[in-house]
């Protein structure tokens, strides 16, 4: 089990009290309840266990999109990479990072076809590609 991340080391991932609601930003309210967890970039991941260049990425990770985002830069500046899906929740991201950053982030990468669409009251899903060439 490894979250991925901008940096590698450690973290605490907060267990929220629904499945599928842990985050390595935000803790619940009143809870104290979390596992500490392996954090790796992904491009380091890719390299050091010899696994193919993905050509979709899905992220999914509770308000630390952006720093999942900067450990896979080599991996998203290729051109075999041609999508990315991500949940943005503005709302849980870092001090410092907002959705614009993520956006400028992924068309530096040569996303150049980004649709969002609303998820609930504050969140939302991109859905970003690069064109064929």
């Amino acid at each position: 089990n490894i979250a991925l991340g901008d940096r590698n080391g450690n973290s605490k991932l907060f267990l929220g009290q629904v499945t599928g609601a842990s985050s390595l930003t935000l803790q619940p309210k009143g809870s104290n309840n979390y596992e500490l967890v392996k954090v790796e970039r992904g491009d380091e991941l890719i390299k050091n266990n010899n696994l193919p260049l993905p050509n979709i990425v899905k992220i999914d990770v509770e308000g630390y999109e952006y720093q999942v985002i900067m450990g896979l830069v080599n991996t998203l500046s290729n051109n075999n990479c041609r999508i990315i899906c991500c949940e943005v929740h503005p709302q849980m991201l870092l001090k410092n990072t907002d959705s614009n950053k993520i956006f400028n982030l992924l068309k530096s990468f040569g996303f150049n076809v980004i649709d969002t669409y609303n998820r609930g009251t504050s969140e939302f899903h991109i859905v970003a590609q690069k064109n064929e060439d």
